[in-house]
């Protein structure tokens, strides 16, 4: 019966979904409160979803049953293999974002950030924290990048770092899938050490089955990177405070947090300071000579990281004090603001600390969104918080504060095309409470058959995950993709090679695929040394245009621009004037 009404719930909800809701169109293109197709698909599926979870769970609970099978099905859980889960996650944790890249979203970007940091790692594998900027730089001024001789992208350097080698294999978009898998180890032992292997397992399930990582994973964002060294830096810290742990594990511990901060610093600060505080109180069982060898242990590599971080700012941005970040505004200011997202006379900042109201409000927009994106569930947080008492919990609460703490001014918590992006990393805490709370259902069941309750509660809310939830943030992802990538296939159509494009904002139109909107507004960057098949560059005017033409002889020039009708022109500069120019989107303005 149970499976009847499951089959039943789920085709209740895609009638709804697909008759009343335009298949689920989501509207997305919100930093804060989900706008209104992606609330009413929510709303649906916290009810659907919940009830096709736990007829689910009541399926597999029957399917087990309280003798023979469920002793097999609990045997085999405990007994398999833990490295072959490690390894079988860890392969599938690459794949699954390398399938979504590559099928899901074609190879697009999401947002303007992939491009910028992209850049910065062809900068870096070419030996240099900055590139020259080109001649007549105007037509190369992008957002998030400093034009001002030099030219490099406003954001940390620690995940262009690990970006390098995908550069090198002509596959940056890729290295996070590599960082996905190579993050699957550490959440095993993590996990393995709080509660134990069988439940370290039912935790790798969680991790690949989430669709906010997994999409993640699936783009060349920072946020991957980021959760990979936290994740390894909890590790390294349960480790430095076994008995006879090495100097080298205390080194290790302050690596992988710097890395995290070279890649994401106030997430770094935020989820990395309880990680660390524990770090030091293990430090209190140490005595004399052990205790300086850790203490240095961990200041070697702390310092020499320092004196790189300050030393990129001071080749950077002329001041071992100023980040990129702050460069950005005042190069903004410098160039009038054009091709920026600044704007004269608008004060911008990251955080805003004069409404607390208002942003304790923004922590509860976050967290609404997490709970949906993190696993895809109606109720995550509800898993999470029964872990409180439990031995260990206490860390992903800490974290969990932490990071809220640091965040609470925070101007949004981040675009909504996979979740909100800039709480991504707080999955980690999150993973670790859900497991922690469903052990603790489990041990307080009070007969044999109910303490597999809980993980079969886990089962039917991953598989409404992968049948209601999943599908729906997939589907509008390739919306996403195809309407990014439009620009590119029309070049392709049209042949066109050894060319230079002026584009004009924007570079697609949104409303060619209303009502879902996404987060890439501007030009891709070209390669630092311009040796690009296709350059995309500014429109200026039609006379600056072809000035700027003489300095790529041999390449022909296009003008790319929309139609009102959503159709895109790719234009031969040559036969162009003024006169001759169709309507575009933008008005024409030459």
């Amino acid at each position: 019966m149970p499976p009847a009404i499951a089959t039943g719930l789920l085709l209740l909800y895609y009638a709804v979904g697909i008759k009343h809701l335009d298949g689920f169109a989501l509207d997305l293109g919100s930093l804060g409160i989900p706008s209104p197709r992606h609330a009413s698909f929510l709303l649906f599926y916290s009810v659907f979803g919940t009830a096709l979870a736990l007829c689910t769970s009541v399926a597999l609970l029957q399917a087990t049953g309280s003798g023979v099978r469920s002793f097999t099905v609990t045997k085999w859980w405990k007994n398999s293999s833990d490295r072959a889960w490690i390894a079988a996650a860890s392969g599938a944790a690459f794949l699954i974002p390398a399938l979504i890249r590559f099928s899901v979203l074609k190879g697009a970007a999401i947002t303007d950030d992939e491009s910028a940091y992209r850049f910065m790692a062809e900068v870096l594998a070419g030996g240099h924290l900055t590139a020259p900027s080109p001649p007549l730089k105007l037509f190369f001024d992008n957002v998030f990048m400093i034009n001002d001789g030099r030219l490099y992208a406003q954001y940390f350097l620690g995940w262009p770092a690990l970006m390098m080698p995908g550069v090198f294999a002509g596959a940056t978009g890729y290295m996070n899938s590599v960082y996905a898998a190579a993050t699957t180890p550490g959440i095993f032992l993590v996990l393995r050490r709080l509660a134990g292997s069988s439940w370290a397992k039912l935790g790798l399930l969680l991790y690949l089955s989430s669709p906010m990582l997994m999409m993640a994973a699936a783009t060349e964002m920072s946020h991957t990177t980021c959760m990979m060294a936290l994740v390894w830096t909890t590790y390294l810290v349960q480790r430095s405070r076994d008995e006879g742990s090495g100097p080298y594990l205390h080194a290790a511990v302050a690596m992988t947090f710097c890395l995290a901060f070279f890649i994401r610093p106030a997430t770094a600060a935020g989820i990395g300071t309880p990680l660390l505080l524990w770090w030091l109180s293990g430090l209190r069982r140490l005595r004399g000579l052990d205790a300086v060898k850790a203490l240095g242990a961990f200041a070697l590599p702390t310092v020499a990281m320092a004196m790189l971080f300050l030393w990129v700012n001071y080749v950077q941005n002329g001041d071992p004090l100023v980040v990129s970040y702050q460069r950005a505004h005042s190069y903004a200011a410098e160039n009038d603001y054009r091709f920026s997202t600044f704007a004269r006379g608008v004060k911008y900042a990251n955080f805003r600390f004069e409404d607390p109201l208002g942003a304790l409000g923004k922590v509860g927009i976050g967290l609404l969104r997490l709970n949906f994106a993190s696993f895809g569930w109606p109720l995550a947080i509800v898993f999470a918080l029964c872990c409180r008492g439990v031995q260990g919990a206490w860390i992903g609460w800490a974290m969990t504060g932490s990071f809220l703490l640091v965040h609470f001014f925070a101007l949004d918590s981040g675009v909504d095309t996979f979740g909100p992006a800039h709480y991504t990393e707080l999955v980690w805490p999150l993973l670790i409470m859900v497991v922690l709370g469903s052990r603790r259902l489990a041990e307080a069941a009070p007969t044999p058959s109910l303490r597999l309750l809980p993980a079969a509660l886990i089962a039917g809310f991953i598989i409404a995950n992968l049948c209601a939830y999943a599908p729906v943030r997939l589907n509008t992802l390739a919306k996403i993709g195809t309407n990014v990538n439009l620009p590119y296939a029309a070049v392709r159509e049209k042949g066109i090679s050894n060319a230079v494009i002026f584009y004009l904002r924007p570079w697609v139109r949104q409303d060619s695929i209303a009502p879902t909107h996404h987060f890439v507004f501007w030009r891709p960057n070209n390669d630092p040394k311009l040796e690009n098949d296709v350059l995309w560059v500014n429109h200026i005017s039609l006379e600056a245009d072809k000035e700027l033409m003489k300095q790529f002889p041999g390449r022909s020039g296009y003008l790319q621009a929309w139609d009102r009708s959503a159709n895109l022109w790719l234009l031969e500069l040559d036969g162009l004037n003024p006169s001759n120019v169709p309507t575009v989107y933008p008005d024409w303005k030459d």
